[in-house]
């Protein structure tokens, strides 16, 4: 292979949108942590003991799978909750995931003076391909919205196992 036929490649690899690519990655795993973390507190309602115990249980799930056992365990530790808040912060990690997953799961070019997310996709319906231009700025306020709601994840467990140890759970 020639150099000509590599630099577009070596190019684009070298351009400063990757930064904020890798920040987006970077992010969404420390807030994937944070699920399966949050989802052992609430089950082994925050034992120092258990912590272990509770890394092991998600470390091998995905983040789907970690936020249902997230969801589950809230609801067998607060069945008489308003589960409102509960649902919502779930809907939302659910919408940040699938944020993650359009720059994770794409291929990325420069040409026409910008930087685009390509996507194709192959379904029953036949091929689809997806071109879109991407700044600096939507990756970045991406990475912003993973550590905000990571933020408020955490606040959320806490609120509920201060709940729990008050007795508004169900004592198991």
């Amino acid at each position: 292979m020639s150099n000509k036929q590599t630099r577009p490649i070596l190019d684009i690899a070298k351009a400063p949108m990757y930064q904020h690519i890798g920040e987006v990655t970077a992010y969404f795993a420390l807030l994937e942590q944070e699920v399966g973390r949050s989802a052992g507190r609430l089950l082994f309602r925050d034992q120092r003991a258990e912590r272990h115990t509770g890394a092991v249980v998600t470390a091998e799930l995905s983040f789907r799978a970690k936020l249902a056992l997230l969801a589950s365990a809230y609801h067998v530790r607060l069945p008489r909750s308003d589960y409102s808040a509960l649902n919502d912060v779930c809907a939302r990690l659910e919408k940040i995931e699938e944020e993650r997953n359009k720059v994770i799961h794409a291929t990325w070019s420069m040409h026409e003076g910008g930087i685009y997310r390509l996507k194709l996709t192959a379904k029953r319906k036949g091929p689809r391909f997806t071109k879109e231009l991407v700044t600096p700025d939507s990756l970045i306020a991406i990475r912003e919205r993973i550590a905000s709601i990571t933020a408020e994840l955490e606040d959320f467990v806490v609120s509920a196992l201060h709940e729990i140890a008050a007795g508004g759970g169900d004592g198991r």
